[in-house]
């Protein structure tokens, strides 16, 4: 309840929760302002490969042509300002109906993925 405004805590983010002022569009919780606009700019570090091929002068003792070693990664990192962790700013929209079938802003981000491997060549 630390973000919710009470007497003692005026500077909180959420408002006083009052359910009879949000059910019209003349309300107060439903005029538009600018208090729960967020930056939506980040900084994503989409995808990384790093990858080793050992010397042919290891290779040729073990009768092996070619090895490579190798580590990718997707969505690895993500560098934003915004104030939730399960709004992803790449997918977020500017949908402003409660009624629509499509997601807004509210988009887990993408997947974190991890990748290992060995490429041997005879």
């Amino acid at each position: 309840m630390s973000q919710v405004w009470s007497e003692e805590n005026t500077n909180a983010y959420f408002p006083h929760p009052r359910g009879y002022v949000a059910l019209g569009s003349n309300r107060e919780l439903a005029v538009v302002n600018t208090k729960y606009l967020q930056n939506l700019a980040y900084c994503r570090l989409k995808n990384l490969s790093i990858g080793y091929t050992l010397p042919d002068k290891w290779l040729s003792k073990i009768g092996f042509e070619k090895i490579r070693v190798y580590f990718s990664g997707e969505n690895l990192l993500t560098f934003t300002k915004l104030h939730s962790d399960y709004i992803d700013p790449e997918q977020a929209s500017a949908s402003n109906s409660w009624k629509t079938s499509k997601s807004d802003a509210n988009i887990y981000p993408w997947a974190k993925t991890y990748s290992f491997g060995v490429d041997i060549t005879f």
